[in-house]
Order: C-alpha cells, then sequence, then structure tokens
C-alpha cells in the first residue's frame, strides 16, 4: 500500500507492536524516535509539554544537538508561535499538525518568523498533538531542514493514521509518570499497574539507566563543568552537550542543574 511507503504493512505493524511493548521504559521517548525516524525521516525533532501557566518542558530530544535554536525557543519565542495558536482553539482536537496548514497567510513576514523559525532553515515541519492529562498537551516535532524535501502526501497521511495509537501510548507513558504507577507489559500486551511510592531505590534505578555517555557528561556537569568546557573535554559540539543535558535532565525527571544536584544528594546519602 502505497501510504507505508517503503516499509510493509506487515513491517510497519511489528514496529508498532514493538513500541506498544516499550510504553513502560524509562526510555520509551528514544525507542519512540527510533520508530519515527524510520518511516518519517527528519532533520531534527523533539517532545514538549506545555501547560497554560509556564513555558514548555523538554521531555526529549530526538536528534544530536542539531537544533541549537531550542532554548531560544523556550525563553519566550514559543509565546508567538503559531502552534500555540491552534492549541488555544476552541474547536480543536488532538490532530497531526502540518506548520503550512495552522501558519497565518502572513507567516512569513511575521516577526518571530524573522527573529527566530527563519534561522532554523526549516524546509518543512509535522508534528502530533496529544492532551494526556488535565491541562496538559503533548508535542511531538519533527521536522525538515536546509535542504531536505517536503513531507510527502502518503508520510502525512500515515501520520494521521497512526495518530490514535501514538496517542494512546503516550497518555499511558505520561499519566503513569504523573500518578507514579508502574506498568509492565506481558507477552500479549496487557497492562499491569500497581501503585508505588517514590524511593531512594527508584532514583538509583534511574541513575543506572543513564548511558555510559551520559554518565559522563552527569558527572562533568556535577563536577562544575560548563557546556563549553564538557563540549571541549569529550571533543563534541557545544549544541551535543545540551541535547545529552536535556535528555538526562528528562530521564532523570529533574528540570535544572539545582534539582541534578538534589537529585544525586539524595541517591548519595539516601
Amino acid at each position: 500500500m502505497e501510504v507505508f511507503g517503503p516499509a510493509s504493512p506487515g513491517g510497519f505493524s511489528r514496529d508498532v507492536g514493538r513500541l506498544i511493548e516499550q510504553v513502560a521504559d524509562q526510555d520509551f521517548y528514544q525507542r519512540l524516535f527510533e520508530f519515527l525516524g524510520e518511516h518519517w525521516p527528519y532533520s531534527s525533532g523533539h517532545v514538549l509539554k506545555y501547560n497554560e501557566t509556564d513555558a514548555p518542558r523538554v521531555l526529549f530530544v530526538g536528534d544530536d544537538g542539531n537544533y541549537d535554536l531550542l532554548d531560544e525557543y523556550l525563553s519566550g519565542f514559543y509565546l508567538f508561535d503559531p502552534l500555540l495558536d491552534h492549541i488555544g482553539k476552541d474547536n480543536f482536537s488532538n490532530d497531526v499538525y502540518v506548520l503550512n496548514e495552522i501558519a497565518p497567510k502572513n507567516f512569513s513576514e511575521s516577526g518571530y518568523f524573522s527573529a527566530h523559525y527563519e534561522k532554523a532553515s526549516i524546509v518543512d515541519e509535522i508534528g502530533w498533538i496529544f492532551h494526556p492529562t488535565k491541562g496538559d498537551f503533548v508535542v511531538i516535532c519533527l521536522m525538515r531542514r536546509w535542504q531536505q524535501t517536503k513531507f510527502q502526501p502518503a508520510q502525512r497521511k500515515l501520520a494521521r493514521l497512526v495518530h490514535p495509537i501514538i496517542g494512546s501510548l503516550i497518555s499511558l507513558h505520561e499519566n503513569n509518570a504523573v500518578t507514579g504507577f508502574k506498568a509492565t507489559m506481558s507477552g500479549s500486551r496487557t497492562v499491569s499497574i500497581q501503585n508505588t511510592e517514590q524511593s531512594k531505590c527508584e532514583e538509583d534505578t534511574r541513575i543506572l539507566q543513564l548511558s555510559d555517555r551520559q554518565k559522563m557528561i552527569t558527572d562533568l556537569i556535577l563536577g562544575g563543568r560548563s557546556t563549553e568546557q564538557i563540549a571541549e573535554t569529550l571533543g563534541i559540539s557545544a549544541g551535543t552537550v545540551k541535547t545529552h543535558k536535556k535528555n538526562i535532565y528528562a530521564r532523570l525527571g529533574v528540570s535544572s542543574k539545582g534539582e541534578l544536584f538534589n537529585h544525586f544528594l539524595r541517591s548519595s546519602t539516601g
């Protein structure tokens, strides 16, 4: 079928099945972006959680530091994003969005475009919008940049086809995180949910689930190294360090360097 592109319906179904089995994993968003990259190749991508009062919170960054304007977006430019207007409409419903379809006609003449969006060299942007918890919206955004071609009609159609499945997985994953429930998947894809309390043991488990590179960067952060110093030490770009930091924060459930210190302090003193 044309809608599945290079993937067969059977192969696509198997990929979705593997994703369902991983919904309870701490690295679910990593697995999700591997799935998305297979069927919607992208240059840059991320998962943001929006609410009515605060700046969006980064849940995951799905590229290797390529989108270095994310911090600038979060500093205040998000307030002028056409996506925010789209979400705020009275008749809004969870859906797939394509920026060209929701942006105003004079978007390329707006201050937001010239001061921020144009610098990213975005050729096309597609995303999934979900409403997993009251007052929150989770947005998965995939961007094609520079010389890449736009997402094809078949890819847009497939994105809408899979939206309810991804939405259910996001809702389950996020609600488990909010309520402190732990979900485990059996071979028959049934979910067993039980109440758990946040404990030192759980914090230790999160730390152990960091990759070796993430542990190395965490040690350097805790040692007082700046982003630039970490980049120089490891021989990588500052943008890549920022991406690692965002993913470390998301995996440990913290949002600042201070919370990171407190997390490791609790873990070490128990």
